[in-house]
């Protein structure tokens, strides 16, 4: 592996492990009501591959977020259920690194990417939110990957970025319907 991606590696590695270990600290779930809802989409999706809560079906919020989450259902104890949660929390989190690093090369050189990647992952909204279940841990990695490949779709020829910048956009309002304004980017340009 190569020094770039050791470097890289090594700076996801280290966010993850200081992220779970500040999640657990966290021993029970939020006030949030989101918390609650998408925990319910995501057993029921586990358990039947239909969403609902206490048996009524609901389309009150997206499905990726709790599609995602459903995973940590293999456990039956809550309580491992809910740290496991929290740790798909901090992992997709700290995936913003990765777009941010992506998009800041295009302007600096590879030590201030790192630097800005590192800087991103540890803002609030995508280092506090990952000890509670908020959509916002997996929407923050998915609209930032959406505006660095709308960036490269407008400045490469091809169709290979337009392509993945729809697919982003489209994971994200799976995600957030507001994340639906990505759209508006593309057409302004």
């Amino acid at each position: 592996m190569e020094t770039r991606g050791k470097t890289m590696l090594f700076v996801i590695l280290g966010i993850i492990f200081v992220k779970i270990v500040l999640v657990s600290l966290i021993p029970a779930p939020s006030a949030f009501s989101d918390a609650y809802i998408y925990s319910k989409m995501a057993e029921s999706f586990f358990s039947s591959g239909e969403f609902s809560i206490h048996g009524v079906h609901t389309s009150l919020y997206p499905p990726l977020y709790p599609i995602i989450l459903s995973i940590s259902y293999l456990f039956n104890d809550m309580t491992t259920v809910y740290w496991l949660m929290k740790v798909i929390n901090v992992i997709i989190s700290t995936l913003v690194f990765i777009p941010a690093y992506l998009l800041s090369k295009e302007f600096f050189n590879e030590k201030r990417s790192i630097i800005i990647g590192l800087l991103v992952s540890l803002l609030p909204g995508s280092f506090a939110f990952s000890g509670y279940i908020m959509a916002e841990n997996l929407l923050y990695p998915l609209v930032l990957s959406a505006f660095y490949l709308i960036y490269k779709s407008f400045n490469e020829e091809g169709y290979k970025f337009d392509i993945l910048a729809g697919i982003f956009i489209g994971l994200s309002f799976l995600t957030k319907v507001t994340s639906i304004m990505l759209l508006v980017l593309v057409f302004f340009y």
